[in-house]
């Protein structure tokens, strides 16, 4: 069964609750509370209703699906208006179908989800991208296994017990302006008429302030103009991170959650 969206009001964020993950009996509390929401997620698709505006489509603990699926495929995300949220990884094959619903990818929905749905769903994409992409110890090889509620993954081999932690990638994106005018490039598989900032990552041993220097410099996803843009700047205000902002820009420009993205202004000279 689906659960009805809420009538409540919306919450700006998700209590991510990072203590609740320690408890070693997180999956059995989550399934013995009905209010319980889970999060499905396909492959790279997620279970959202049809209709307007997009909402998730949360399932509990009552459906057999859900009750069927291994504590391996879970990941607890927080509290978001009061409900404990779970993510449920179902196997690309599962042919799970619940009426008044279907599978999207994450980017369309972007634009129609309310905020904290699109932070639920960031998150959910980043983890799920990382978990399926270190299932192996990267020191040994061995087979890893979650714990803290699937935000660590550790490896199998006792001799090894590595842990890995999902991975954030700095990155920053650059709107240059000469007083009414702002410099904006394009990727050469882009529709046409699509424009973007300047944006790229920080490298290691860099900071943002050398990186948004560099990346006017050297904006490679200009394909009209390779190289070089031949843009120097005088100043930088740092716009900082906006939970929405990131959590959309990350999940669509950037192939997927993981990135921490710094918005960034300056000027040319």
């Amino acid at each position: 069964m689906t659960l009805s969206p809420s009538s409540k009001p919306e919450l700006p964020m998700l209590e991510r609750r990072a203590e609740a993950r320690r408890d070693p009996d997180w999956a059995r509390v989550a399934a013995l509370d009905p209010t319980t929401r889970y999060v499905i997620a396909r492959g790279t698709t997620h279970l959202v209703h049809r209709g307007t505006p997009e909402q998730i489509a949360y399932l509990n603990a009552a459906h057999p699906t859900i009750g069927a699926l291994p504590e391996s495929q879970l990941t607890l995300l927080g509290w978001f208006e009061g409900y404990r949220v779970v993510l449920a990884e179902l196997p690309e094959d599962t042919s799970l179908t619940v009426p008044g619903t279907e599978y999207q990818e994450l980017r369309p929905l972007l634009s129609a989800l309310s905020q904290g749905e699109a932070e639920i769903l960031g998150l959910a994409r980043a983890l799920g991208i990382w978990r399926s992409r270190h299932r192996h110890c990267g020191v040994c090889g061995a087979p890893t296994e979650p714990r803290n509620a699937g935000h660590v993954l550790r490896c199998t081999n006792d001799a090894c017990q590595a842990e890995f932690f999902p991975r954030i990638d700095p990155a920053i994106i650059v709107l240059v302006t000469d007083e009414d005018r702002a410099l904006l490039g394009r990727q050469p598989g882009w529709p046409r008429g699509r424009y973007s900032a300047l944006a790229g990552f920080v490298e290691p041993g860099g900071n943002r302030h050398t990186r948004s220097r560099g990346r006017d410099r050297h904006a490679s996803h200009l394909g009209t103009v390779p190289g070089f843009t031949g843009v120097a700047v005088s100043r930088l205000d740092h716009a900082g991170l906006s939970c929405r902002r990131q959590t959309r820009t990350s999940a669509s420009g950037w192939r997927a959650g993981g990135r921490a993205l710094v918005r960034t202004g300056a000027d040319s000279v």
